[in-house]
């Protein structure tokens, strides 16, 4: 699906408009890479590789019943932490609490991925790790960026 990156060099604290605070326990979140294992419980079809970099995300749709609760929640870009990505999937760490069914788009290495939150768990203060199901991935260049 997409090409593996390596990011060792990057600093997530030195990235413009990044405001996940990474918790003591994922101090190494760029040192990791190649393909997660699984275990028997799970029922994934693909498997992770992990990915490690920074995208741009946008939030899509909210649904009706969420919104009243959410009005801090704009439709603004932000930067947004990517964890994993398989064929049918992507793990993000976000600052703010993506909800299930709640649709977002991220932009990373010339691609746009549109995705469907699924679940999401709350790591530390501003962290937030979201497993989503990609429901279309496009080229860049198709659909003129954000």
């Amino acid at each position: 699906m997409l090409a593996q990156t390596n990011q060792l060099a990057l600093d997530p604290i030195q990235v413009a408009g990044l405001e996940v605070i990474l918790p003591d326990n994922l101090k190494a979140f760029f040192c990791e890479s190649g393909y997660l294992p699984t275990t028997a419980e799970e029922a994934r079809t693909n498997a992770r590789l992990r990915v490690r970099s920074i995208g741009d995300i946008l939030m899509m749709h909210t649904p009706s019943m969420l919104r009243l609760g959410l009005t801090e929640r704009s439709r603004r870009a932000g930067k947004v932490l990517i964890k994993d990505l398989s064929r049918t999937g992507i793990g993000v760490l976000y600052h703010q609490q993506i909800y299930p069914a709640e649709q977002f788009q991220v932009r990373f290495q010339g691609r746009l991925i549109n995705a469907a939150a699924v679940r999401c768990r709350r790591l530390g203060d501003k962290c937030y790790e979201t497993g989503a199901r990609i429901v279309s991935l496009e080229k860049l260049e198709e659909v003129g960026g954000f």
